[in-house]
């Protein structure tokens, strides 16, 4: 596989909750820091490996999410999920919220009732497996 062009963001700022409970997730200096609901003070998780990196800009890549939306909502749905999202190279740039409603290139038709899409799926499951591990 040939490497991408930035492999490490420039920003990378997640944040999900509901009813004034959220949790943040940020990159500083290029470790990853998570601000768990009900909490002020952010914990230390990992630094990942530039291998690592090099595979998340990959699952970027594959799920398309340069086209993704700014913005995502269901307003049937009255109770639930509010997420944020900016991840920024100097090449590419994600900047995207939601409400109930995800990213769905992939599974377009999978929108109902508020439902993650694969699409999400698939990116909040490399997402964990990029920064899950505590730093000692």
């Amino acid at each position: 596989m040939p490497k991408p062009v930035q492999p490490i963001p420039i920003k990378f700022i997640y944040e999900e909750g509901g009813f004034g409970a959220w949790s943040k997730l940020e990159l500083v200096n290029g470790t990853f820091y998570e601000t768990p609901q009900f909490e002020k003070v952010a914990l230390r998780r990992r630094e990942p490996s530039l291998e690592k990196w090099i595979s998340f800009r990959y699952v970027l890549d594959y799920l398309n999410a340069w086209k993704w939306k700014p913005s995502y909502s269901n307003h049937s749905v009255f109770d639930g999920t509010q997420w944020s999202l900016e991840i920024e190279y100097g090449d590419a740039k994600i900047s995207c919220s939601g409400s109930n409603s995800y990213p769905a290139l992939l599974d377009a038709d999978y929108q109902d009732h508020g439902e993650r899409s694969l699409d999400w799926a698939l990116f909040q499951t490399s997402l964990f497996w990029l920064s899950r591990e505590r730093s000692r």
